[in-house]
């Protein structure tokens, strides 16, 4: 069992194996930033910064990384 959501406009699974919170604000599933260890993600309270992912069909893979194959800008939402 782990955390997902849908990413990107395919719509795609992302596993989320590894977070850190960090504080921020902005609606929940919200890209905030786009920082070098890995996308930060709006919470209900706080963020999460992604820090290990797994996108769907991929191997397991740094948030950076991830960061650097995908087109993932502040304000994109994950659902």
């Amino acid at each position: 069992p782990c955390c997902y959501c849908e990413a990107g406009p395919e719509k795609s699974l992302l596993r989320v194996l590894k977070t850190r919170v960090e504080p921020t604000q902005g609606t929940p599933g919200q890209i905030i930033d786009s920082g070098e260890e890995g996308p930060l993600v709006a919470c209900g309270q706080g963020g999460l910064r992604l820090l290990e992912v797994q996108p769907e069909g991929r191997k397991v893979m740094s948030g950076a990384d991830y960061l650097r194959g995908r087109p993932v800008h502040a304000g994109d939402i994950l659902h």
